[in-house]
């Protein structure tokens, strides 16, 4: 049996209100990958609780690679502040690659994941769909024009994992610090 995948549209999840930023970056995102995949992309805004009912929704779905979720930073700290989120981002998500990320101290990020347990040929395919969208010249100057850098071409999900890793240590750590964790 050939794995075909996509063989239907994929819908991309935004735990953000419409013409936000990363309203506008899953458009453009969508729009390129869907060229790339050869299917359509839908973008679908699911705003409320800082992105968690979004991220949430993703996290429960069923792990095919047809329901993704474009995590915007600040996903991790959400997840160290508040005790009644529903899903530890490590546990219930997958990497699949990084999009954009700033390079300020606090910086921002944009990273596509996918629910735990979609399978390892889905996940390259989409990681190569996004790498080859992100590589073409009108997407990174779009991109760019957001105020982010595009990652290199060698943009793995090994490497998105690593990153968001050392991102939540880095983010606990801070709000433990400071005592802000425990948020209701």
């Amino acid at each position: 049996m050939v794995n075909v995948y996509p063989d239907r549209p994929i819908t991309l999840v935004v735990g953000l209100p419409s013409g936000d930023t990363s309203d506008a970056i899953a458009h453009e995102l969508a729009l390129h990958i869907s060229q790339q995949l050869g299917q359509r992309i839908i973008v679908e805004n699911r705003s409320a609780v800082a992105g968690n009912i979004g991220a949430d929704s993703v996290a429960k779905s069923t792990p095919d690679g047809y329901t993704l979720y474009l995590a915007v930073r600040p996903v991790p700290p959400h997840e160290a502040m508040r005790e009644h989120i529903e899903y530890d981002l490590s546990r219930a998500f997958v990497p699949v690659g990084m999009v954009l990320k700033s390079n300020t101290q606090a910086h921002g990020w944009c990273a596509v994941l996918a629910p735990k347990g979609v399978p390892a040929y889905v996940l390259n395919r989409l990681n190569h769909g996004i790498n080859s969208a992100l590589s073409t010249d009108d997407a990174r100057n779009k991109l760019v024009r957001l105020g982010f850098d595009v990652p290199p071409a060698a943009n793995t999900p090994e490497m998105l994992g690593d990153f968001l890793e050392e991102d939540t240590r880095k983010w606990t750590g801070i709000l433990a610090t400071h005592q802000i964790l425990g948020l209701q």
